[in-house]
């Protein structure tokens, strides 16, 4: 084809039109390649054929110069608008250092050899002359889009436009602002009582306040009436409070740590009953624990024959796809192993009861608190202390300084230091050695995989007041008041109540920082 589109002649002009229908083959090919659909030659083709290509592009000439131009930054070469638009200047595509050679691989040619493939600061500088060629086509205006999520691993504008800031040229005004939409009705109120109560003019003033008194008639807006403006409401109480005030208040284990970590998430899932149904994964956490429970119950461990039994009952758990099953089928049994070498540890310490409930009184200022619940294990040494077990599931450890002031562990000291388990041991007043959790899902080191990591909580020190007494103190505090204020932090992320919490963008009122 070369030979003939160089010769000339009758076939010359054909031979062009196949060399660049070849090429737009090899283009095609390089794109499949790029999606990764590994598509063999038969599908190739049939998918070639199944396409409708226009034989030319004179469309192109007769374009009108009053219409909207929509093409790529490279397509905009040597061309200029009054107004241009760049869309969607993200981080990630603007600027895009992904390698996307071509088939025939082009680029890497060279004077006189065949070069390396380009690296990143190569391939961010040509982005960056890109991104020129797209900002310079503008002669009046240019306006770019980007967003910016609240969220850490979110959508977030590209650093070009940092760059584009803060060098503007001679005589260029640039202003970077965030439109003004509403995109439901509830953000339609918010902005309207906004606009009506800190408008710039008595005009914008007035024609929002009409805008609410039009949408309050309508049967859907009636939150747009002031008289359902919650922030111009008096603070309402309840009558009856959520837990009786002439009985002691009850806690466990748990709820002391839901109360520490989070008030409103307590409230919204053990008072309000908000949470959702059980999961899979609480699912899987109840099963390993039944089985270390029976561990002990039994007096017999193998691990081979942990996991038969985990087998036996893996089916009840309701799975949203199989390859997930399959997945925390596997989890499941490193979580047996590991418990089977950490029972078999051989430390000196004997179990003495799995899955021990306990109810113990615990004077606090002038109030009551009960405490019960049951302890995944109790554990007695030589010395006849007594440590407190409790295995975890998760995947993720508790950090240090969380750690040494853990509410749950704090509470199951207490419950040993109170009398809770005198009946599991002879001694009348047994000391309490500690508790600690045991991550079942973790393993102690990347050398003892097998092994679980252990996480420790030191026992009370006499001659310092315990933390637990000061939690309970503030958890009395919190329910008898009922002040359930949302707390961030690390579980906010597989919280079920993201979209009613203040603290997170879902549930922040559109209200909030307007009324007054």
């Amino acid at each position: 084809l070369r030979e003939t589109a160089e010769r000339g002649g009758d076939g010359s002009l054909q031979a062009h039109r196949d060399l660049d229908a070849m090429c737009a083959l090899f283009a095609l090919a390089a794109r499949a390649e790029e999606r990764k659909e590994r598509i063999g030659i038969a599908a190739f083709i049939e998918d070639l054929e199944s396409q409708e290509i226009p034989g030319s592009t004179l469309a192109d000439s007769g374009i009108r110069a009053d219409v909207v131009r929509l093409m790529t930054a490279h397509r905009s070469k040597g061309l200029q608008w009054r107004l241009v638009v760049v869309a969607g200047v993200q981080d990630g595509l603007w600027p895009d250092i992904r390698y996307r050679g071509s088939l025939l691989q082009v680029d890497r040619l060279e004077h006189d050899h065949v070069g390396s493939r380009p690296q990143v600061p190569r391939l961010l500088a040509e982005e960056r002359r890109l991104f020129y060629v797209a900002a310079t086509r503008a002669r009046e205006r240019l306006i770019m889009t980007a967003v910016e999520s609240p969220r850490e691993d979110g959508e977030q504008p590209s650093r070009f436009l940092t760059d584009l800031r803060s060098a503007p040229g001679e005589g260029t005004a640039i202003s970077l602002s965030r439109p003004i939409r509403a995109l439901s009705l509830r953000s339609a109120v918010a902005r309207l009582r906004l606009l009506a109560g800190t408008g710039r003019s008595d005009l914008v003033r007035t024609r929002a306040a009409a805008q609410l008194a039009q949408l309050a008639g309508h049967p859907a807006g009636a939150a747009a009436h002031p008289d359902r403006w919650w922030g111009l409401r008096d603070v309402t109480t309840n009558e009856v409070p959520i837990r009786p005030m002439d009985k002691p208040l009850a806690l466990s284990g748990s709820a002391m740590d839901a109360l520490m970590t989070c008030p409103l998430k307590w409230f919204m899932s053990r008072e309000a009953q908000g949470e959702a149904g059980s999961t899979s994964a609480q699912g899987f956490g109840l099963l390993v624990h039944r089985l270390a429970a029976e561990v002990v119950q039994a007096r017999w461990v193998d691990a081979a024959d942990l996991d038969s039994h985990l087998d036996r009952v893996w089916s009840q758990l309701d799975y949203a796809a199989p390859w997930i099953a399959q997945r925390d089928r596997l989890a499941a049994h490193e979580a047996i192993s590991r418990f089977a070498q950490w029972h078999n540890r051989g430390d000196g310490r004997t179990a003495l009861a799995a899955e021990y409930e306990f109810i113990v009184e615990v004077p606090v200022g002038e109030d009551v608190v009960v405490l019960r619940g049951s302890m995944d294990r109790v554990e007695v040494d030589a010395d006849g202390r007594i440590y407190v077990v409790d295995f975890k599931t998760s995947k993720s450890a508790v950090p240090g300084p969380k750690l040494r002031e853990h509410p749950q562990l704090g509470v199951y000291q207490l419950v040993v230091g109170n009398g809770g388990v005198r009946e599991l041991t002879p001694e009348p007043a047994p000391q309490c050695g500690g508790a600690e959790l045991v991550q079942l899902r973790i393993p102690e080191s990347a050398k003892n995989p097998g092994f679980p990591k252990v996480q420790p909580q030191g026992p009370p020190d006499p001659d310092v007041p315990f933390f637990a007494y000061e939690q309970l103190a503030e958890a009395v505090t919190i329910v008898r008041t009922e002040q359930f204020d949302a707390i961030r932090g690390d579980a906010c992320t597989f919280c079920s109540f993201r979209s009613l919490c203040p603290a997170q963008p879902e549930g922040q009122s559109i209200l909030s920082g307007e009324a007054r």
